[in-house]
């Protein structure tokens, strides 16, 4: 016996369906990053910071590049992270007449 039914598709894209290495996280560097993140908002340049956990002791690589990557890493997984959930809802509306078994 053959049955009508409604049939229409529901779309939603997000960024939360897809894996990322963004959601992992390193405690051991968290007290760093987030020092470098509060500099950073301060409106201090990588150079500067850089000086600032040199001269306290901070534990960071000799190169300045190095806070300059870890301030790139953090805006890009912010951006990433904070991007808005994107439904576009109901669409193509249709009816398919399908056979009972």
């Amino acid at each position: 016996m053959w049955k009508p039914y409604i049939v229409f598709d529901y779309i939603i894209k997000t960024h939360l369906f897809n894996p990322t290495q963004y959601l992992t996280t390193n405690k051991v560097r968290e007290t760093i990053r987030e020092k470098v993140w509060e500099l950073h908002n301060k409106g201090w340049g990588y150079t500067k910071i850089h000086h600032y956990l040199v001269d306290n002791d901070y534990e960071v690589g000799k190169s300045r590049t190095v806070v300059k990557s870890m301030l790139n890493k953090r805006i890009k997984r912010e951006r990433f992270l904070n991007q808005p959930i994107i439904e576009n809802g109901f669409s193509d509306f249709r009816i398919e007449v399908f056979k009972d078994n």
